[in-house]
């Protein structure tokens, strides 16, 4: 949960630890996502993605982010 407003940032711990992050937020209108830095927008939920492909195959995890007021 962070404040409309402000940032939090995320970690992805991948391996190997080489392979690039793919940051994506469903609702860019609630929350951005860049470099696993998360800027909050307006309130409500959305749901960031972090992603990696290792050897054509893609792997991703999600979180849920709660923007309030």
């Amino acid at each position: 949960r962070i404040a409309d407003g402000s940032t939090a940032t995320l970690n992805a711990d991948v391996i190997p630890a080489n392979q690039t992050v793919t940051w994506n937020s469903e609702s860019s209108a609630v929350a951005t996502v860049s470099g696993g830095v998360v800027s909050a927008e307006g309130e409500g939920n959305t749901i960031v993605t972090a992603s990696i492909t290792v050897g054509g195959v893609t792997y991703s995890d999600t979180c849920t982010v709660i923007v309030s007021a």
